[in-house]
């Protein structure tokens, strides 16, 4: 998956928490270390592919009818267990519509697994192949998608440095409308206005910075103008027969706009490859590209489904002041909801999110509140809204954080959606949550007080013996602090 990797900068994921109203700030879903093997929870089924990594299958997960895949990755040396760990982390802190999502990971002896979203569409790849290149339209609609991403990830200081067509998945065979970014085992977190040193990525779509070994966010940019290169051509803007080749290629700068191939592509297409592949700092960020003539005339408006009006009344009734509450709705948000239910959601999301950039602005929400709604007493049901989903308190809502207020409550509180929430939390099969039981789910990677686990068990605990109940449970979930 790259050439090599050698990097100074260290990543401290840690976070000091003393109070459970200081939980559950990040927008990241709840990803756990399963204990049991993969093969108590998941029955196998085809494989999707092999890689320098290792394999892709589907698994179905025992007792129900949700397929995801599972990247299997043999422990052949201290690197590979390394970038599957780096992996783990990345995904668990992203939340957007367009990158893969995670549920949870497995360790064994001899292997790793991650289990994630399933795209049954394939690579880009290979949607690439079948077709030979894209016509412009639809090239708009991958690469908006792809800019969108990398602007979210570049906004939380994320550097993919593996973005390619391999990395770029279909939710569904031959529809670009729904894309996700994938393989984050190269990704890192930098810090503002420093270079990032050592050679990762794949040869080809490497930007010149990374080949001379100092970089910053701006080579993911030169990465996403050779996809546009190749998608709307069918061929690479810089080639070799060996790295060096291409290195020396990329180097040059030189790629042409010359052939048949080209006769018919737009100004403006050309134009934003050009503020692509060029030196780093004149380059285009993600949030410029988005906002390139490129992708404005040509795109098409995302279709505002009629679900949109059901949505806003949801985020419109969403109250909830217990952190327990919070985290029980994301987990069924984001593990147990279906993938029709998840996908409805994620349009609405897109038409409200107009500028493309992964989340929702007071700005965006008010135009389509204004769109939908009588302007009377508008501005009051934004602050509402704002100050209730927004439970990060950054002046946006984040994807993960949209989910969880705009899901139908009927699916939040189904019996069977609760009762498989509460065994994600009663690891022991007690049939009771203990404070242990609450860290062990909730508290991974968190610096955390031992009365932070109590408190926040209190908030359901109504019979005061120290442990949560499936009753209890329910009864918070149920509660009218929604």
């Amino acid at each position: 998956m790259g050439c090599c990797t050698s990097t100074k900068n260290k990543v401290n994921s840690s976070i000091k928490i003393t109070s459970s109203r200081d939980i559950f700030t990040e927008q990241g879903i709840f990803v756990q270390l399963n204990r049991n093997t993969v093969e108590d929870v998941y029955e196998f089924g085809k494989s999707l592919g092999h890689g320098a990594y290792g394999e892709v299958r589907v698994v179905t997960r025992k007792g129900t009818n949700i397929e995801r895949a599972v990247k299997i990755i043999p422990k052949e040396g201290d690197f590979q267990t390394k970038e599957f760990l780096n992996e783990v982390k990345m995904m668990k802190i992203l939340g957007h519509p367009n990158t893969v999502q995670i549920y949870e990971y497995f360790d064994s002896p001899k292997k790793c697994y991650l289990v994630m979203e399933l795209c049954k569409g394939g690579e880009l790849l290979d949607e690439l192949i079948e077709r030979n290149h894209f016509h412009e339209y639809d090239a708009v609609l991958v690469m908006k998608q792809v800019f969108s991403a990398v602007s979210y990830l570049h906004s939380r200081n994320i550097i993919h440095r593996d973005l390619k067509p391999q990395n770029i998945l279909l939710e569904s065979k031959g529809n670009t409308s729904h894309i996700k970014i994938s393989d984050f085992g190269a990704a890192m977190i930098y810090e503002n206005n420093h270079n990032v040193s050592g050679i990762i990525g794949t040869p080809f779509f490497l930007a010149p910075e990374v080949i001379k070994g100092r970089y910053t966010s701006k080579c993911d940019l030169w990465s996403c103008g050779v996809i546009l290169y190749l998608l709307l051509s069918g061929s690479f803007p810089f080639s070799g027969n060996s790295n060096n080749e291409i290195f020396k290629s990329i180097l040059n700068g030189h790629y042409s706009f010359s052939g048949p191939q080209w006769l018919y592509i737009s100004a403006d297409a050309k134009d934003l490859i050009s503020k692509l592949l060029c030196p780093e700092k004149s380059r285009l960020s993600a949030k410029d590209c988005l906002e390139h003539p490129w992708i404005v005339k040509r795109s098409r408006p995302y279709g505002d489904s009629d679900g949109t009006e059901n949505v806003l009344i949801n985020l419109r009734a969403y109250q909830c002041k217990s952190k327990l509450k919070s985290a029980i709705q994301m987990y069924i948000a984001s593990q147990i909801a279906s993938a029709e239910e998840i996908s409805k959601l994620k349009e609405v999301f897109i038409a409200i999110d107009t500028n493309g950039d992964g989340k929702i602005s007071k700005d965006e929400l008010r135009n389509k509140c204004l769109s939908i709604m009588k302007e009377s007493g508008t501005e009051g049901e934004v602050d509402k809204i704002m100050n209730e989903v927004d439970t990060d308190k950054n002046g946006f809502i984040d994807y993960n954080e949209f989910l969880r207020a705009a899901l139908d409550k009927r699916l939040m509180n189904s019996r069977e959606n609760l009762a498989a929430a509460f065994n994600m939390f009663d690891k022991d099969n007690s049939g009771a949550i203990s404070a242990d039981e609450l860290r062990s789910v909730l508290g991974e990677g968190l610096d955390t007080t031992d009365n932070v686990w109590t408190e926040i068990l209190d908030e359901a605990d109504s019979n005061g013996n120290g442990e949560i109940d499936i009753k209890e449970f329910e009864a918070l979930v149920m509660s009218k602090l929604w």
